[in-house]
């Protein structure tokens, strides 16, 4: 095992100091995931690398037209009607002029070398295309012919893997193929095709990458521009095969104007790189919004231990967004929605609301459903209800949220001097106003009080169709983001909000740790696993406590050794053929004697030896563990983001009850009691219907322990599942009772 120079301290293991790291690095489990043409890299590429692709000074069009239903012609269209300010070049030999710019019959034919040049040609001219444009001395190009490695065929791949070698012969990068372009907003330059430029939009603070054209560049941006959320920059990546979506991400950052960069993501294909991503952003405090799609495992594999079929990718993805304080959305409008919050003034601190609505019935919903998502409503300060009392009628009850009572509806400059009473009061942290009709005059007055206080104040709109009225759109305008559900705003809060608490809270040296590529293990230090015996020696290695337990190959064996170790015993048959034994029958509990020991082997044999006649197997023989809570304690190899453990209740209905946490290997005992306490069913722990509290300190420290071994064997092992680690009680440790181990194949 991969010695831990953390010296095996929580709080080396917490700020990392190289724990479990080989080579000085850390990132994604080898081998790397299989992209069709991806080369992959040891190091990322600096965000000032990227102005060609986003503010390019002189742009070539190859298969240029002025026909619109060509993407030559979209292309055009689009670049000369953004107002780009640089060099256009149309590049066809059959035309003299494109829109009225002199064209060009070939590359080579340029007044000069081109920064960016735009590919629109079949996908048979491509390769040669790009040959010209390193030739014409260009910096990158945007290939934005289909056919490739989307298609999931060997022709595809193979003619992504031609885009790939010019790349790797010439030093041309290449956005693409398969993609729909980028927008610079505030620049003036659109080199796309999409249909998001026939609607106005307004230059704001989120950036939007996207694999997806038609995701990123329609759905995002047309729900942006509906409620009012400006776009700095967007960029469709498509098929990655060079530059890809977390290159451009990274640029957009490194920004100053950047408020937050939306991410529309099919897959991830680097997790050091995605946790470089996440350390930029994070210093720079940029929020990282991620809609990734295809949450659902694509060909459900069959999984040979409970850990694989509890733990798909997506999970995954969860456990290292949370990691990373990355936050995950499920749609484009939860996107937007968060992203409204982004734009604020002020950034959400707190958990504690202040309202201010002229509805009895609406004020008790939203303080239902903010009480059941961890936001509350606090009693309004002694001064504050001083300052509401004359404003009130007489009936009206001071509270919060604040009820105007109808006197509100008749008056609405109640609501404003109540509103303004209110965000000004300590216990607030952010402002909620919970409105329907406003008078564009008191939408100023509101604009006022959100400048005036520093809170952020945010409006529920409760009224009517967002779509069919101007007062929602002139709120937002007025810096006020609005919803029109509580839900709805419940989830931006909460987006909000657990960003603020990532980066008072995220440990940097850990996260940075993630940000690097991780290296790989010799061969001689892979263990042979196959065996139930070499595992269980492993184990014991890392000081998981194991109750006394052989191997026996006879009948004889057997009862030796459970008079040796004391009874009663289990008997279990160790086979690769039948990975779970239970399920198979395969296994005597609570063995009292010899007799009864004997007998179970006799059975066992026979009943294992007719099903798998010929299939090699191992009897083990062990001492009956003192009874505990089972806990099902695994681990995983990700091919992106490398070894991930997994705790949760378990027992031979783990599968059934699903009620696990995951984190990135390796953790620190107390993270890894987080873990434990993040678990549904957490109250067991700590005794319940008159039962002892459990050990939940050794439980952390053996998670831990073996967190650490799962990632030095990174390179080895597939899977781990250990089932049932049982927990006894408080100052009684643990015991490992089973595990069961998928090695990856060496070939």
């Amino acid at each position: 095992m991969e010695k831990d120079p953390g010296g095996g301290s929580d709080q080396s293991l917490d700020r990392w100091s190289g724990t479990g790291v080989m080579n000085g690095h850390l990132g994604t489990c080898s081998p790397t995931p299989p992209a069709a043409a991806h080369q992959a890299r040891t190091e990322s590429l600096a965000p000032s690398d990227l102005w060609p692709v986003f503010a390019p000074r002189s742009v070539a069009v190859v298969g240029a037209s002025e026909d619109s239903s060509k993407f030559g012609g979209r292309l055009m269209a689009r670049l000369v009607g953004s107002g780009f300010g640089g060099d256009i070049w149309p590049v066809n030999p059959r035309r003299e002029t494109v829109m009225g710019i002199p064209a060009y019959p070939t590359l080579g034919a340029l007044p000069g070398a081109p920064d960016h040049v735009a590919v629109a040609v079949p996908s048979g001219g491509v390769v040669g295309c790009l040959e010209d444009a390193h030739n014409a001395g260009a910096h990158v190009a945007t290939v934005f012919s289909g056919g490739y490695a989307e298609l999931g065929t060997a022709a595809g791949g193979s003619a992504q893997t031609g885009i790939v070698d010019v790349v790797r012969r010439t030093g041309l990068r290449v956005i693409g193929p398969n993609c729909n372009g980028i927008i610079n907003v505030p620049a003036g330059f659109a080199l796309t095709t999409t249909a998001t430029l026939d609607w106005p939009c307004p230059p704001g603070r989120m950036a939007v990458v996207s694999q997806s054209g038609g995701l990123g560049q329609v759905n995002v941006m047309w729900n942006a521009h509906r409620v009012g959320v400006g776009v700095s920059h967007q960029i469709s990546s498509g098929n990655d095969a060079d530059l890809g979506a977390l290159d451009f991400a990274r640029y957009l950052v490194s920004l100053p104007d950047t408020g937050a960069v939306a991410l529309v993501l099919e897959s991830i294909r680097s997790g050091w790189e995605f946790a470089a991503l996440a350390v930029e952003a994070a210093e720079r405090g940029v929020p990282l919004l991620l809609l990734k799609i295809g949450r659902s495992e694509a060909g459900a594999r069959a999984a040979l231990s409970h850990t694989g079929a509890v733990t798909g990718s997506d999970d995954v993805v969860d456990a290292a967004c949370q990691e990373f304080g990355v936050i995950r959305v499920r749609d484009a409008d939860e996107l937007v929605d968060a992203a409204q919050l982004f734009s604020l003034r002020q950034p959400i601190r707190g958990r504690r609301l202040g309202g201010v609505s002229v509805s009895g019935g609406n004020n008790a919903l939203l303080s239902d459903l903010a009480g059941e998502s961890g936001f509350s409503f606090p009693a309004l300060s002694a001064r504050t209800s001083e300052r509401l009392s004359p404003l009130l009628p007489d009936y009206a009850q001071i509270g919060n949220p604040l009820d105007a009572t109808t006197a509100g509806i008749n008056d609405p400059d109640l609501v404003v001097k109540s509103l303004s009473a209110v965000a000004n009061d300590p216990v607030v942290d952010v402002v909620v106003s919970i409105l329907t009709h406003v008078p564009d005059t008191i939408i100023e007055t509101l604009r006022e009080i959100t400048e005036s206080v520093d809170r952020p104040h945010v409006a529920l709109w409760v009224g009517g169709a967002l779509e069919k009225q101007l007062e929602p759109e002139n709120l937002v305008r007025s810096g006020i983001p609005t919803f029109s559900r509580p839900s709805q705003l419940l989830r931006a809060l909460e987006s909000a909000i657990s960003h603020h608490e990532f980066l008072i809270g995220h440990d940097r040296e850990r996260l940075r740790a993630f940000a690097r590529p991780q290296g790989t293990l010799g061969d001689n230090q892979r263990p042979d696993l196959a065996l139930q015996g070499n595992l269980f020696g492993e184990f014991a290695s890392i000081g998981l406590p194991l109750p006394a337990w052989r191997m026996a190959g006879t009948q004889e064996e057997a009862t030796a050794a459970a008079a040796t170790m004391g009874y009663p015993v289990a008997l279990k048959i160790c086979s690769p053929s039948a990975p779970h034994k239970t399920d198979f029958g395969l296994v005597r509990l609570g063995l009292a004697d010899e007799d009864e020991t004997g007998a179970a082997f006799d059975e066992l044999v026979s009943a294992f030896t007719r099903s798998w006649p010929g299939a090699a197997f191992e009897v083990l023989v062990q001492r009956m563990a003192e009874p505990g809570l089972e806990l099902l304690l695994g681990g995983r190899c990700d091919p992106v983001f490398g070894p991930v453990v997994v705790v949760g209740m378990g027992g031979v209905l783990a599968e059934v009850f699903n009620d696990r946490v995951i984190r990135l290997a390796p953790v620190s005992a107390r993270v890894a009691e987080v873990m434990l306490r993040e678990l549904r069913a957490n109250q067991v722990l700590d005794g319940v219907r008159g039962a002892s509290p459990s050990d939940v300190e050794a439980a952390a420290q053996a998670i831990s322990d073996f967190s650490r071994w799962l990632f030095s064997l990174r390179d080895v092992l597939e899977e781990v599942d250990i089932n049932p680690l049982i927990v006894h009680q408080k100052g009684m440790g643990v015991s490992v009772v089973d595990g069961l181990v998928t090695l990856k194949s060496q070939t």
